[in-house]
């Protein structure tokens, strides 16, 4: 092995910062508080991510959906370390250093329902190998149109917690997160709720989330919810198959 040469692996993601991909350890990204907010990526195949939580020691990160293809893929790490990063990068010493620097700039990069983040989902779209219809029902749901919006609208005919009905200002909203669904998930129309844009932010910020039973949950973080015009009595129509959907939310966006 070069001297100029790591044994990196999970430890280190891309984040697009400032206008540019950059390295980022991801022992730095996941204790920024909005980190789920920051776009990243894979420094090696450039393909989603989700950030392990603490206590999943060292730091690293796994893809989501999966991806054998990948010299970090789960069935190429060394079995002794545990999903541990072990395998050999293109990364130098001095952009692992580098790395370090940016931390300060990762506020300035936003994932959320942003534009940016859109673009840089459909262009994960555009690289995987599927076919064309399949591709285009995909592309139209990432932009909340399509058949999945058509499909909330027949479902809830109007948002979802408020019964407002002006059907062009709300908003096709997934309940879990598009960067950790598979293709099929994507499409379920059980892992969508039509909102109004005040909840559909906060729902996408884990402000709010919803119980099994469809109450409300607002974070100790949304002090001013009621100035969204959000508030403890209301709820969701929740039927088994959004469930797990909403389990994922709690447990993985709904800010504690």
């Amino acid at each position: 092995m070069e001297d100029n040469v790591l044994e990196l692996g999970k430890e280190i993601c891309e984040a697009f910062i400032c206008g540019d991909w950059r390295y980022i350890p991801v022992s730095k990204l996941r204790h920024y508080e909005h980190s789920k907010d920051v776009i990243r990526r894979c420094h090696i195949c450039h393909s989603n991510i989700v950030l392990m939580k603490e206590g999943k020691d060292p730091a690293h990160f796994e893809h989501r959906p999966g991806n054998p293809d990948c010299l970090l893929s789960y069935d190429k790490l060394d079995p002794e370390k545990d999903r541990a990063s072990v395998t050999i990068t293109s990364l130098s010493y001095e952009q692992v250093e580098e790395s370090y620097n940016f931390e300060e700039l990762i506020p300035f990069t936003f994932r959320a329902s942003s534009a940016l983040g859109t673009l840089a989902d459909i262009e994960d779209i555009e690289r995987t190998q599927i076919n064309r219809t399949l591709r285009k029902q995909l592309i139209d749901a990432r932009c909340g149109q399509g058949e999945f919006r058509k499909s909330l609208i027949s479902y809830w005919k109007a948002c979802a917690v408020s019964g407002a009905d002006k059907l062009e200002l709300l908003i096709a909203s997934h309940i879990k997160p598009w960067s950790v669904c598979d293709n099929k998930e994507r499409l379920d129309v059980y892992n969508g709720f039509l909102l109004s844009p005040n909840i559909d932010r906060a729902f996408d910020h884990g402000l709010i989330s919803f119980k099994d039973d469809g109450t409300i949950l607002i974070s100790k973080r949304f002090e001013s919810a009621q100035a969204f015009g959000i508030c403890e009595e209301q709820s969701v129509k929740v039927e088994e198959k959004h469930r797990p959907y909403l389990r994922f939310h709690r447990e993985n966006v709904l800010r504690k």
